[in-house]
C-alpha cells in the first residue's frame, strides 16, 4: 500500500530547488543569467508561482469578467461600476495595508486566497444555472480581489527577500 504524503508549498519548493538548480544544468543556467543564487531559488519559485496565478487572474478573469458583463448589460451603467470599484477598492486597500501586510497573519493570508477560488466558482455555478445576474458582482469582484492579491503578493515579497535580493531578483 502507497503512503500519501502531504507537502506544505514551502517544502516542495524546496525539494524543487535542490532537485533542480543543483543537478539540472537548464536550471543552474537560468539561475546565472536571470541572478538568482541558489539559496534565493526556494524564495523566487514561490513568489513567481504566486506572481504566475495574479497573472492569470488578472489576464483571464478580469477579462472574461469585463466580457460578460458588456454581453449582459448596458455600457451606460459602466460609470456607476467604476465608482463602485474605486470605492470597494479603496475599503480592500485599507484593510489589506494592515491586515494583509503582517507577517503574522499567515492563515488569513491563505484563506482570503482561497476565498477568491470559492467565490470564482461560486460565480461560475450561478451563472451555469442562471440564478441571478451575477455579471455586475463579478466585475466588481475581480476588480477588488486583483488589488487584494497585489497586495498580498508584494508584502510577501518584502518579507522573504532582504532589500538587495528584493532589487536583483524583481529587477528594481
Amino acid at each position: 500500500m502507497l503512503r500519501q504524503v502531504a507537502l506544505t508549498y514551502p517544502q516542495l519548493a524546496h525539494r524543487l530547488t535542490r532537485t533542480f538548480m543543483g543537478k539540472n544544468k537548464f536550471f543552474r543556467w537560468v539561475g546565472r543569467v536571470s541572478g538568482v543564487r541558489p539559496e534565493e531559488g526556494q524564495r523566487t519559485l514561490l513568489a513567481t508561482v504566486f506572481y504566475f496565478f495574479f497573472v492569470v487572474h488578472v489576464v483571464i478573469v478580469k477579462s472574461a469578467a469585463n466580457a460578460l458583463f458588456l454581453s449582459r448589460h448596458n455600457p451606460k451603467h459602466l460609470p456607476l461600476l467604476y465608482i463602485l470599484v474605486a470605492v470597494f477598492v479603496a475599503v480592500v486597500v485599507l484593510f489589506a495595508a494592515k491586515a494583509l501586510a503582517d507577517p503574522r497573519r499567515r492563515l488569513l493570508r491563505i484563506m482570503s486566497v482561497a476565498s477568491v477560488a470559492v467565490v470564482l466558482a461560486l460565480c461560475w455555478v450561478m451563472l451555469k444555472l442562471n440564478l441571478f445576474p451575477v455579471s455586475p458582482f463579478l466585475y466588481l469582484f475581480c476588480e477588488v480581489s486583483a488589488t487584494a492579491l497585489n497586495i498580498q503578493f508584494w508584502a510577501i515579497a518584502g518579507e522573504i527577500f532582504q532589500r538587495q535580493e528584493g532589487k536583483r531578483v524583481f529587477g528594481i
